[in-house]
């Protein structure tokens, strides 16, 4: 055996330097691929990717701000996939006045989108989706721009929108149409505008008329129609309502207020009138010693009192009818068969009443 050739050692042929080259570009191409699938698996979930990402992050930011931005994504991302939407969206938007990067405004977008707020979802994936390419940019953030894209394209087919009819009367020129609480342009007026899904108030009006008001409800990807008519003139001219009032008052309330008001009036004039007499009076007076010739104006100081409190009592009695009037069941029909009703003050110098016929 030691004479077969077979059996000696034969020396090593040394490896080509393409060869070697071949190895090492297949095993690097191995790497690559591994790493690109696993950085996949990290960014395909719903919550998006931490601002760990980020290789280029913004000149002003430090060191401090941008830990700050990852722990807030870590936050942000731990409410989202509890359902905690409100507070996702306050720390990944902290996180995105930080970074400004496109991984953190789709943390933005996708909270909004959670939220019903699928306008304002949209502007702000619109603006990640043209945000530049930074130096040395990472995968993810080109991924981030990506799907920004796609979101916000998605999105232009998911808002509702809310069209509103009008129907007014020829003498109307410019009605007046709020949504919300916000006056609509006239230019807009009859167009269908895009609107977030909920409820809606919408309100129609025009000097002189009875406004229309509609609440209506919009979902997603959903195009509603509402209509809204003016056909109705509402009168609020002082004569017809203060007509309308007095047709809907008791007769026994009307005369009663109207003998307060009467009686308020004369109580007033009459009480000025006793403070001028009871001045005039005075006059010339030492302490209690006045001259004989103002005792008439004394006399009536005190009768122009007398009234001015008659009057006002007659005023409380006339106000306690009114009231009564108002709250007792009454049948105006039947005291017109019997009598018209009547009250009348009576007014004496030692006494003040009322008779009256209801």
């Amino acid at each position: 055996m030691d004479s077969d050739p077979r059996y000696h050692a034969q020396p090593r042929r040394p490896r080509s330097a393409r060869a070697t080259f071949l190895v090492a570009a297949l095993a690097a191409s191995s790497w690559s691929h591994v790493a690109a699938a696993q950085d996949e698996a990290t960014t395909t979930e719903a919550p998006p990717p931490s601002a760990t990402t980020t290789e280029a992050p913004p000149p002003s930011a430090s060191a401090s701000s941008i830990e700050s931005a990852r722990n807030l994504m870590d936050i942000g991302h731990h409410k989202f996939a509890r359902g905690d939407f409100a507070a996702a969206l306050d720390a990944y938007r902290a996180a995105n006045d930080i970074m400004h990067v496109s991984t953190t405004a789709l943390g933005v977008g996708r909270a909004l989108i959670k939220l019903n707020r699928l306008l304002e979802a949209r502007t702000v994936l619109l603006a990640a989706s043209r945000q530049p390419p930074r130096p040395n940019e990472s995968k993810p953030l080109l991924r981030g721009r990506r799907n920004a894209a796609k979101l916000q394209n998605d999105l232009a087919d998911m808002i509702p929108s809310l069209r509103v009819e009008i129907s007014v009367p020829k003498d109307v020129k410019n009605p007046k149409l709020v949504i919300n609480g916000e006056l609509v342009p006239a230019a807009l007026m009859g167009q269908p505008q895009k609107m977030d899904p909920g409820e809606h108030q919408v309100e129609l009006s025009a000097p002189t008329y009875k406004s229309d008001k509609q609440t209506i409800r919009l979902v997603v990807s959903q195009q509603s129609t509402v209509r809204l008519t003016l056909s109705q003139k509402s009168d609020t001219s002082f004569s017809n309502v203060f007509g309308s009032f007095i047709a809907s008052t008791p007769t026994m309330s009307l005369i009663g207020f109207g003998v307060a008001g009467a009686g308020i009036i004369t109580g007033g004039v009459t009480g000025g009138l006793a403070l001028g007499a009871a001045g005039d009076a005075k006059a010339g007076c030492q302490g209690l010693v006045c001259p004989a010739a103002n005792q008439s104006a004394a006399d009536r100081a005190s009768l122009l009192a007398n009234v001015s409190t008659a009057s006002f009592a007659i005023a409380g009695a006339g106000a306690i009818v009114g009231v009564l009037g108002m709250i007792l069941p009454g049948d105006d029909a039947a005291s017109n068969e019997e009598g018209q009703a009547s009250i009348q003050p009576l007014l004496g110098l030692r006494s003040v009443g009322l008779h009256g016929r209801f």
